[in-house]
């Protein structure tokens, strides 16, 4: 083997030692960076305030009650005519 093959044996297993250690490196570059966005993301968000929790709870609430009393008059309602139709 020549000198020349050795030395470039030796600078192929450094340059893929550096890219591997890079990959390393970046990942974690990475992983901060991300966690520093999502701070940041956080930092924009607008909160509502407790009354407007209430406010959208009550909303919510009393449009699943109206839903509730639809469905169950209309299952009634059909019960009732198939009861008709069957007798």
């Amino acid at each position: 083997m020549s000198k020349e093959n050795v030395s470039e044996k030796t600078n192929n297993k450094k340059a893929s030692a550096k890219s591997s250690k890079n990959k390393k490196n970046s990942f974690g570059k990475k992983f901060i960076k991300y966690f520093r966005d999502l701070k940041s993301e956080f930092k924009k968000v607008v909160w509502p305030s407790k009354k407007q929790v209430f406010n959208n709870t009550l909303i919510v609430l009393s449009f699943t009650g109206v839903i509730m009393l639809f469905i169950f008059g209309l299952d009634t309602g059909l019960s009732a005519l198939l009861k008709l139709i069957l007798k």
